[in-house]
């Protein structure tokens, strides 16, 4: 049996259920271990969120409208980034939520979203969170076109052109997913587990902030210095694997 799901609840009840038919390939996933999460999704959205809200001194200015774009609707990343960017919003209640819809992961369908909200709201929108940097380079590219007020933008994921509109601007912060990091880690623990030896019942990659003082790192072990930061990598993940922090790179 193969699976491919976007729900995580859903995959876990479908293989719950192979496994209790006597399905050989689905036990073979049935090895002692409790979790394993690789990605707290529900985390990017409040770093997302946060980088916002810091960004522009919410706490001092206690207001502003915001618009979110979101992933494809009810899939498990969409459900807990969009949770998490609800639970900090939560903390400020001045900021206030103009709209927010899916653009599916898609940088074209961001920017015709984009600019439908810059012609519905005009001037009253003063940020765009975005639950990926693709959709956020959307809503840029979107904002650009437009010529009107420059509007703070922020991603989630930290892929080379997010990386890139956090150093040049055009977004105020993302938040990395490395994926070679969390490959090398989730085959790392695979085989510890495989081999019998010993593991945590649950390990949580935990995106780091991304921000215009540590951009130029990001840069470089994703883009420009990926082959020497590939090098050490597996060192990395083994101190990685003992100290419990997964998105460690230094």
């Amino acid at each position: 049996m193969r699976l491919a799901g976007t729900a995580a609840s859903a995959m876990a009840l479908v293989t719950t259920a192979a496994c209790g038919a006597g399905d050989t390939s689905a036990d073979k996933l049935r090895v002692g271990v409790t979790v394993y999460d690789m990605s707290s999704f529900i985390t990017q959205g409040k770093e997302g969120m946060e980088s916002y809200a810091k960004a522009h001194n919410i706490e001092l200015v206690g207001k502003g409208n915001i618009a979110v774009l979101q992933g494809p609707l009810g899939s498990s990343p969409e459900l807990d980034r969009t949770r998490g960017i609800n639970n900090v919003l939560k903390k400020y209640p001045g900021i206030k939520v103009l709209a927010k819809d899916t653009a599916n992961w898609k940088r074209d369908q961001a920017v015709d979203k984009a600019k439908n909200w810059m012609s519905s709201f005009g001037g009253k929108l003063d940020g765009i969170v975005s639950e990926n940097d693709d959709m956020g380079l959307g809503a840029v590219q979107a904002l650009k076109e437009g010529n009107g007020k420059k509007i703070p933008v922020v991603g989630i994921d930290g892929i080379e052109d997010g990386l890139r509109a956090v150093r040049s601007g055009d977004f105020i912060g993302s938040s990395l997913q490395h994926g070679r990091v969390e490959l090398a880690e989730g085959l790392a623990v695979a085989q510890r587990v495989t081999g019998k030896k010993p593991v945590r019942k649950r390990y949580s990659y935990i995106m780091p902030p991304i921000t215009q003082a540590n951009v130029a790192t990001y840069l470089e072990h994703v883009v420009t210095g990926k082959d020497d930061f590939l090098k050490r990598l597996p060192a990395l993940v083994d101190a990685n694997l003992r100290s419990g922090d997964l998105a460690n790179e230094k």
